[in-house]
């Protein structure tokens, strides 16, 4: 599969879940959007490994946050109007991604100041809690955990593909501590379907990954950034339709 196969299951996933979200349909809506996230997060890292240029990469994600949050304010954080939009609270995934981009090239950036020594690796880590605590502030999508997963998988990514696949998979699965806490304390017998289902899906999202061939693909990059708000938008007319 190329980066392009991967985009288009994930942005399908992600209208899925909103979709869901939005109208507030069946739960299984959600379960096909777990999909996303994962996916996402795995080409954000190999964008950031691949690009020429990280200071237009990052731009190009703190300009959308900006220009996505009005209309995912208005479709998940009730806001009726342009006047109710808070661009400091309840944040859209560009958010975490623009946060997770800053830490790893924030990483980079000492690991070369500190010619890429045992120590210098080390404290270059410690950049990525102070993107993961601006994200909890802001309430971005995923908050910390997002930016880390970010980070993180980027470090994995220059490992070999089995034990990306292994971390990516871990980290995908940590999203769902609930639901574990919720089995261990009143049963796994009260887990309804879909929960195993957030399991199942996230696991497909690896099985996808595991089929990635390294190529490209068609580009369509300004699509893909662009279709985040206009989908948004498209539900939230139907919704007041």
């Amino acid at each position: 599969m190329t980066i392009f196969t991967l985009k288009m299951v994930a942005f399908l996933s992600m209208v899925i879940d909103h979709t869901g979200v939005v109208f507030n349909l069946s739960s299984w809506f959600r379960v096909v959007g777990r999909l996303a996230f994962p996916l996402f997060v795995f080409m954000l890292a190999e964008g950031f490994w691949h690009t020429k240029n990280r200071v237009q990469f990052l731009t190009r994600l703190f300009v959308f946050a900006v220009i996505s949050e009005p209309i995912f304010d208005m479709a998940f954080a009730g806001a009726a109007t342009l006047w109710q939009v808070n661009f400091f609270a309840r944040t859209n995934i560009f958010y975490t991604f623009f946060l997770g981009g800053l830490a790893i090239t924030l990483w980079e950036k000492l690991k070369e100041y500190h010619d890429g020594s045992q120590m210098g690796n080390a404290l270059a880590c410690v950049v990525v809690a102070p993107c993961a605590v601006i994200a909890n502030e802001l309430g971005s999508d995923y908050g910390a955990y997002g930016v880390i997963f970010v980070f993180c998988m980027y470090l994995l990514r220059h490992l070999p593909k089995p034990v990306t696949l292994v971390g990516m998979l871990g980290f995908s699965l940590y999203q769902f501590d609930w639901v574990i806490d919720w089995a261990l304390q009143h049963g796994v017998d009260t887990l309804a379907a879909h929960h195993w289902g957030f399991f199942v899906a996230v696991m497909v999202a690896v099985v996808i990954v595991a089929f990635y061939n390294g190529r490209r693909g068609p580009s369509w990059k300004w699509f893909f950034y662009v279709a985040y708000p206009a989908h948004l938008a498209v539900l939230v007319v139907i919704r007041m339709l």
